[in-house]
């Protein structure tokens, strides 16, 4: 059996969950929510490269657990509150360490999401692993049909193939893809002289690095590894996996999350 952290970042405020997995069968043991006011940023969190703020904000932290567990005589009267002299060396070292980030005016939002996320997550019993659902801004998906469905030719074929159907360069984007199988011929007549070619049908996923790499990083600075990072819409596909004897071929789930449609 597997434990499994669930955070769904795609829509506020934030649902996170703590399943038990074993097969196909899944139970939610335990359930909260949590606001985080960066994911509000789009713009920003597609553009801006929030690594130097959230890292500083990790170091800070770290330091600040470092003092605490060196000295813990100097703590305050109750118990892990720090005491006036924690605060202001907690202020002085994070001003040398940050080079200034503190005064970018997404460092007091990002500190108050990542400490929001770390308390949230902090409830929760451990797990073996964590899937978080990312906000699908700026996800591109499309599908191709290519003369193959192995890796080895993807990973040489795919950017290629991509980059001869979207108007942008492919550089600012992290590109994504699964082969989902060969496509059925149906009933189309086929001509004998001819040897029918199989085509796979492949699944791409773009969106930008920054934002991935921002999300990544507000994950870590919370003290949290993701193993899975998907968007709504490709966990929608865990539907058919685990009901597979409930859903007909042509069907197709549609989830609503606010102003946002995944299908």
């Amino acid at each position: 059996m597997q434990w499994i952290l669930s955070i769904d970042l795609s829509a506020q405020p934030c649902d996170i969950a703590l399943s038990a997995v074993e097969g196909s069968s899944l139970e939610v043991v335990e359930a909260s929510t949590v606001s985080l006011p960066l994911l509000a940023e789009k713009e920003t969190l597609c553009k801006q490269d929030l690594v130097p703020i959230l890292d500083a904000i990790m170091e800070s932290s770290a330091k600040l657990n470092r003092k605490r567990g060196s000295a813990p005589d100097e703590l305050g009267a109750d118990e892990g509150e720090p005491n006036e002299q924690d605060q202001v060396d907690g202020s002085e070292s994070s001003g040398d360490t940050d080079g200034g980030v503190e005064s970018d005016p997404m460092y007091a939002l990002s500190m108050d999401s990542v400490e929001a996320l770390r308390k949230a997550v902090a409830s929760f019993p451990e797990w073996s692993a964590i899937s978080v659902i990312i906000p699908p801004h700026d996800h591109l998906a499309l599908n191709l049909n290519l003369p193959f469905g192995d890796a080895r030719n993807l990973d040489r074929i795919v950017d290629l193939e991509v980059q001869d159907v979207v108007p942008f360069e492919l550089e600012d984007f992290l590109v994504q893809y699964s082969s989902l199988g060969p496509i059925s011929q149906g009933g189309a007549a086929l001509d004998l002289k001819t040897e029918p070619t199989m085509q796979y049908d492949v699944h791409v996923g773009l969106m930008p690095r920054v934002f991935v790499r921002n999300i990544l990083h507000l994950c870590k600075a919370a003290g949290l590894e993701p193993n899975i990072m998907t968007v709504p819409s490709s966990a929608l596909g865990s539907v058919y996996h685990l009901g597979k004897d409930f859903f007909t071929t042509n069907s197709a789930v549609v989830f609503n999350r606010g102003d946002e449609f995944s299908m």
